[in-house]
């Protein structure tokens, strides 16, 4: 009978607008690993009961409890785009050619900017070394058809390409619909964050058996904040649902940042499942 082959795992927790550089060898030995890679947008790391914050985080509080912990840890830059291109590339966003966001009005200079195909991202080397690659979530590195992730070595793209939709009606803030399946806009009814995770999780299933490198990339908790029940703030059903639950701001962003925590653990499950958490 044949066996399964052995793949570990390498998880990288990303605790706010915080990003890492990955630097691959030459030749990877005939383990490979695989690789996580999890991202939150905005979020505070005091928040966070892994930091001692008030939100009860358990997923992150266990994978702090399994692997390792940072205190002192910083990303490339302040704000999106720059963070993002410095996580992709291993490049300090200037050298990248992302010093700024990227905006989604196009009567901004910025809008039209992106990632350029010149630039390697982690995902194209793992690419070549045999790797089946994915995004689930946010991308913000431009706008158009050559700036897409598909053209930066991911296989499978879910998610959006601008820096924040409407976390029920996928909606941008110039009311631009904002939702793919590769290079295709997609109708995909959900909350953004349980539709990242579910992605997430179908991808380690059709992958189980490795290599494969998955970055999710969250858009909680960056603004606009809603929770699940929340009223539709952007597209033509903005308003929607009128019997909206009404919450305090403080109340949302602790609903979004459980919301993720919760993704985070059904991957760590997923993983489990597939004895791949070790």
């Amino acid at each position: 009978m044949k066996t399964k082959p052995h793949y570990r795992l390498w998880y990288i927790a990303l605790v706010g607008l915080f990003s890492c550089s990955v630097a691959l060898a030459k030749s990877l030995d005939t383990n490979q690993p695989n690789f996580v890679i999890i991202m939150a947008d905005d979020m505070g790391f005091s928040t966070a009961s892994a930091y001692d914050g008030w939100i009860k985080t358990p997923a992150l509080e266990r994978m702090a409890r399994d692997g390792m912990k940072f205190t002192d840890f910083h990303s490339s830059g302040a704000v999106c785009s720059p963070t993002r291109a410095g996580l992709v590339t291993g490049r300090y966003q200037e050298r990248a050619g992302l010093p700024g966001v990227v905006y989604a009005a196009p009567s901004n200079p910025a809008h039209y900017t992106g990632l350029q195909d010149v630039e390697i991202t982690f995902a194209e080397e793992l690419r070549k070394a045999g790797y089946a690659t994915a995004l689930m979530g946010k991308w913000h590195l431009g706008y158009f058809p050559q700036y897409n992730p598909i053209r930066h070595g991911f296989d499978e793209f879910h998610g959006f390409v601008s820096g924040n939709v409407d976390y029920l009606s996928h909606y941008d803030n110039t009311s631009t619909y904002d939702w793919w399946d590769g290079e295709n806009q997609v109708v995909e009814e959900g909350y953004t964050t349980h539709l990242i995770t579910q992605h997430a999780l179908n991808f380690i299933d059709t992958h189980k058996d490795g290599p494969f490198c998955l970055y999710v990339a969250h858009e909680a908790v960056h603004d606009p904040f809603q929770a699940p029940g929340s009223r539709i703030k952007r597209g033509p059903q903005k308003g929607q649902p009128v019997d909206a639950e009404e919450l305090t701001q403080e109340e949302i962003y602790t609903q979004m940042m459980v919301e993720m925590d919760k993704g985070i653990d059904a991957i760590r499950h997923r993983l489990d499942k597939h004895g791949l958490a070790n």
